[in-house]
């Protein structure tokens, strides 16, 4: 599973571009880059102190944002009988965004962990589910 990868050493492959999907790799700790004909930005912050870090999450932020959440299917309880009364309910769990942070979520990028960016995507959703409770 290449989310678990810790090293990855790439030097004098003659790499020129990095595919930003590296950035989903939370876990790696070594990238080695030297030798390589980047791009001046891409290699000046793989020399920084925490260099692999800042350049991965640099790919993560730079990754077109993923599309919407597919829609949540509804579960019926018990079809409509008779002249009973029917009513919808919604249960959501959200993050709490004192938990929303990059160095828990290292996959995800930061655009998407901001809560602007969550709570209008959870306001979106209830407001379109119909939901009476």
């Amino acid at each position: 599973d290449m989310l678990k990868l810790h090293d990855l050493l790439l030097t004098n492959n003659s790499i020129r571009l990095l595919p930003y999907e590296l950035g989903r790799l939370f876990q790696l700790t070594k990238l080695e880059l030297e030798g390589n004909p980047l791009t001046p930005e891409l290699l000046q912050k793989s020399r920084e102190v925490n260099g692999t870090q800042k350049l991965l999450q640099f790919l993560l932020d730079t990754l077109e944002a993923p599309a919407s959440p597919p829609d949540r299917p509804w579960i019926t309880v018990r079809e409509k009988t008779g002249k009973h009364m029917t009513f919808k309910v919604m249960c959501y769990n959200i993050l709490s965004d004192s938990l929303a942070k990059g160095t828990k979520y290292g996959y995800c990028p930061s655009s998407a962990l901001a809560w602007d960016h969550r709570k209008n995507l959870i306001m979106s959703q209830i407001t379109n589910s119909g939901a009476d409770i």
